[in-house]
Protein backbone atom coordinates (compact mmCIF):
# COMPACT_ATOMS: atom_id res chain seq x y z
CA UNK A 1 0.00 0.00 0.00
CA UNK A 2 1.47 3.69 -0.91
CA UNK A 3 1.81 5.96 1.58
CA UNK A 4 0.63 9.47 0.71
CA UNK A 5 1.31 12.76 2.85
CA UNK A 6 0.45 15.80 2.38
CA UNK A 7 2.02 19.20 2.78
CA UNK A 8 0.65 22.55 4.27
CA UNK A 9 -2.80 21.43 3.23
CA UNK A 10 -5.40 19.21 5.12
CA UNK A 11 -7.35 16.88 2.51
CA UNK A 12 -9.30 14.55 4.81
CA UNK A 13 -8.76 11.52 3.40
CA UNK A 14 -4.85 11.45 3.83
CA UNK A 15 -3.92 10.92 7.26
CA UNK A 16 -0.53 12.14 6.59
CA UNK A 17 0.38 15.37 7.23
CA UNK A 18 3.15 17.60 7.73
CA UNK A 19 3.23 21.63 8.43
CA UNK A 20 4.99 23.76 6.00
CA UNK A 21 7.81 24.78 8.57
CA UNK A 22 8.42 21.61 9.54
CA UNK A 23 11.59 19.59 9.05
CA UNK A 24 10.55 16.31 8.70
CA UNK A 25 11.29 14.52 5.68
CA UNK A 26 9.24 12.87 2.83
CA UNK A 27 11.37 9.99 2.44
CA UNK A 28 9.03 7.82 4.26
CA UNK A 29 5.81 8.19 1.81
CA UNK A 30 5.73 7.18 -1.71
CA UNK A 31 3.25 10.14 -2.96
CA UNK A 32 3.39 13.62 -2.23
CA UNK A 33 0.83 16.32 -1.79
CA UNK A 34 1.94 19.62 -1.91
CA UNK A 35 0.45 23.56 -1.08
CA UNK A 36 3.36 25.90 -2.10
CA UNK A 37 1.44 28.87 -0.20
CA UNK A 38 3.42 30.64 2.54
CA UNK A 39 2.10 30.40 5.77
CA UNK A 40 0.88 33.30 7.91
CA UNK A 41 3.88 34.69 10.26
CA UNK A 42 4.86 37.81 12.53
CA UNK A 43 5.62 41.09 9.78
CA UNK A 44 6.88 44.95 10.34
CA UNK A 45 4.45 47.77 9.56
CA UNK A 46 6.24 50.50 7.50
CA UNK A 47 5.56 53.66 8.49
CA UNK A 48 5.26 54.81 5.27
CA UNK A 49 2.74 51.99 4.08
CA UNK A 50 3.56 48.51 3.46
CA UNK A 51 5.12 45.71 5.58
CA UNK A 52 7.67 42.76 5.36
CA UNK A 53 7.84 39.37 6.95
CA UNK A 54 9.84 40.21 10.37
CA UNK A 55 13.46 39.18 10.79
CA UNK A 56 12.45 35.63 12.39
CA UNK A 57 9.80 34.93 9.76
CA UNK A 58 11.97 35.21 7.22
CA UNK A 59 14.97 32.84 8.02
CA UNK A 60 11.82 30.42 8.65
CA UNK A 61 10.52 30.73 5.46
CA UNK A 62 13.62 30.78 3.65
CA UNK A 63 14.69 27.64 5.58
CA UNK A 64 11.60 26.06 4.86
CA UNK A 65 11.69 27.09 0.83
CA UNK A 66 15.01 25.48 1.01
CA UNK A 67 14.10 22.39 2.78
CA UNK A 68 11.05 21.57 0.48
CA UNK A 69 12.89 21.98 -2.46
CA UNK A 70 15.38 19.67 -1.62
CA UNK A 71 12.83 17.27 0.08
CA UNK A 72 10.59 17.35 -3.46
CA UNK A 73 13.69 16.64 -5.76
CA UNK A 74 14.74 13.68 -3.50
CA UNK A 75 11.41 12.30 -3.90
CA UNK A 76 11.18 13.29 -7.53
CA UNK A 77 14.88 11.38 -7.79
CA UNK A 78 13.63 8.17 -6.47
CA UNK A 79 10.83 8.03 -8.87
CA UNK A 80 8.22 9.10 -7.11
CA UNK A 81 5.12 11.32 -7.81
CA UNK A 82 4.56 14.91 -6.87
CA UNK A 83 1.41 16.48 -6.89
CA UNK A 84 1.72 20.50 -6.80
CA UNK A 85 -1.42 22.04 -5.63
CA UNK A 86 -1.46 25.45 -8.19
CA UNK A 87 -2.06 27.84 -5.54
CA UNK A 88 -1.37 32.04 -5.95
CA UNK A 89 2.18 32.83 -6.77
CA UNK A 90 2.98 35.04 -3.98
CA UNK A 91 6.53 37.04 -4.30
CA UNK A 92 6.59 38.39 -0.64
CA UNK A 93 9.63 41.06 1.14
CA UNK A 94 11.09 39.56 3.84
CA UNK A 95 13.57 41.70 6.02
CA UNK A 96 17.09 39.89 7.20
CA UNK A 97 18.76 42.53 9.37
CA UNK A 98 17.72 46.23 10.95
CA UNK A 99 20.30 49.29 11.63
CA UNK A 100 19.03 52.22 13.66
CA UNK A 101 19.36 55.63 10.97
CA UNK A 102 18.47 57.70 14.17
CA UNK A 103 17.06 57.70 17.58
CA UNK A 104 13.49 57.38 16.50
CA UNK A 105 14.17 55.62 12.78
CA UNK A 106 14.85 52.04 12.36
CA UNK A 107 16.23 50.89 8.91
CA UNK A 108 15.50 47.03 7.89
CA UNK A 109 17.98 45.14 4.83
CA UNK A 110 15.40 42.92 3.36
CA UNK A 111 14.93 40.18 0.30
CA UNK A 112 12.61 38.96 -1.55
CA UNK A 113 11.35 35.23 -1.40
CA UNK A 114 8.98 33.29 -4.12
CA UNK A 115 6.81 30.72 -2.93
CA UNK A 116 7.24 28.80 -6.23
CA UNK A 117 10.87 28.47 -5.27
CA UNK A 118 10.40 25.58 -3.21
CA UNK A 119 9.51 23.64 -6.42
CA UNK A 120 12.54 21.66 -7.93
CA UNK A 121 11.12 22.81 -11.36
CA UNK A 122 11.47 25.87 -13.08
CA UNK A 123 7.53 27.10 -13.62
CA UNK A 124 6.29 29.88 -15.71
CA UNK A 125 3.08 31.29 -14.57
CA UNK A 126 1.02 34.23 -13.39
CA UNK A 127 -1.86 34.92 -10.99
CA UNK A 128 -5.37 34.55 -12.52
CA UNK A 129 -8.76 33.16 -11.02
CA UNK A 130 -11.34 31.21 -12.55
CA UNK A 131 -13.81 28.48 -12.34
CA UNK A 132 -14.03 26.96 -15.75
CA UNK A 133 -12.22 24.05 -15.69
CA UNK A 134 -11.94 21.53 -18.77
CA UNK A 135 -10.41 18.13 -18.50
CA UNK A 136 -7.69 17.32 -21.29
CA UNK A 137 -6.28 14.32 -20.17
CA UNK A 138 -8.86 11.55 -19.60
CA UNK A 139 -6.44 9.92 -16.51
CA UNK A 140 -7.82 12.56 -14.42
CA UNK A 141 -11.42 12.47 -15.30
CA UNK A 142 -11.73 10.42 -11.91
CA UNK A 143 -9.88 12.79 -10.11
CA UNK A 144 -11.83 16.28 -11.35
CA UNK A 145 -15.38 14.51 -10.58
CA UNK A 146 -14.24 14.18 -7.12
CA UNK A 147 -13.23 17.82 -6.83
CA UNK A 148 -15.35 19.43 -9.31
CA UNK A 149 -17.42 21.54 -6.46
CA UNK A 150 -14.19 22.87 -5.05
CA UNK A 151 -11.99 23.25 -7.86
CA UNK A 152 -10.63 26.18 -9.06
CA UNK A 153 -7.68 27.59 -10.70
CA UNK A 154 -5.13 30.54 -9.33
CA UNK A 155 -2.64 30.48 -11.40
CA UNK A 156 -2.22 29.46 -15.59
CA UNK A 157 1.11 28.13 -16.76
CA UNK A 158 2.33 30.46 -19.58
CA UNK A 159 4.91 28.48 -20.74
CA UNK A 160 3.86 24.83 -21.21
CA UNK A 161 7.46 23.15 -23.58
CA UNK A 162 7.94 19.72 -22.01
CA UNK A 163 4.61 19.46 -20.52
CA UNK A 164 1.34 17.24 -21.05
CA UNK A 165 -1.46 19.72 -20.74
CA UNK A 166 -4.02 17.77 -18.27
CA UNK A 167 -6.57 20.71 -17.64
CA UNK A 168 -7.52 23.83 -19.35
CA UNK A 169 -9.67 27.14 -18.72
CA UNK A 170 -12.25 27.82 -21.08
CA UNK A 171 -10.00 29.71 -23.40
CA UNK A 172 -7.09 27.14 -24.02
CA UNK A 173 -4.74 28.11 -21.15
CA UNK A 174 -2.72 25.54 -19.38
CA UNK A 175 -3.98 25.38 -15.55
CA UNK A 176 -2.45 22.16 -15.08
CA UNK A 177 0.33 19.65 -16.39
CA UNK A 178 2.73 16.55 -16.03
CA UNK A 179 6.54 17.47 -15.69
CA UNK A 180 9.08 15.52 -15.66
CA UNK A 181 12.67 17.29 -14.91
CA UNK A 182 15.37 16.56 -16.89
CA UNK A 183 17.61 13.97 -15.09
CA UNK A 184 14.94 13.15 -12.66
CA UNK A 185 12.75 9.97 -12.53
CA UNK A 186 9.57 11.10 -10.79
CA UNK A 187 7.10 13.16 -11.86
CA UNK A 188 5.78 16.75 -10.88
CA UNK A 189 1.95 16.78 -11.33
CA UNK A 190 0.36 20.14 -11.20
CA UNK A 191 -3.10 20.13 -10.74
CA UNK A 192 -5.49 23.17 -10.26
CA UNK A 193 -5.99 24.41 -6.51
CA UNK A 194 -8.91 23.17 -4.85
CA UNK A 195 -9.72 22.94 -0.89
CA UNK A 196 -12.15 20.56 1.24
CA UNK A 197 -12.41 23.56 3.88
CA UNK A 198 -14.14 26.21 0.52
CA UNK A 199 -17.26 27.22 1.42
CA UNK A 200 -18.98 26.48 -1.57
CA UNK A 201 -17.94 22.61 0.20
CA UNK A 202 -19.72 23.78 3.36
CA UNK A 203 -22.83 25.54 1.05
CA UNK A 204 -23.39 21.97 -1.21
CA UNK A 205 -23.43 19.64 1.72
CA UNK A 206 -26.40 18.95 2.33
CA UNK A 207 -27.18 18.88 6.59
CA UNK A 208 -27.28 16.13 8.12
CA UNK A 209 -30.35 14.32 10.46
Amino acid sequence: MKLIVSVNHEIPTVDNEIEYLSSESLRDYDIVIFDPEFPHLSRIEFTGGGSCLAIEATEAVTKAVAHWKAELRGALQSGKTAFILLNEFERDLGATGNSMKSRNQRTYDTTYIENYSAVPARIAIRNAKGRKIIVKDGRFRSLYDIISRIAEYRVVLTSIESMNVTFSAKDGAAIGSIIRPEGLRGSLVLLPYFSFGSERLSRNTPART
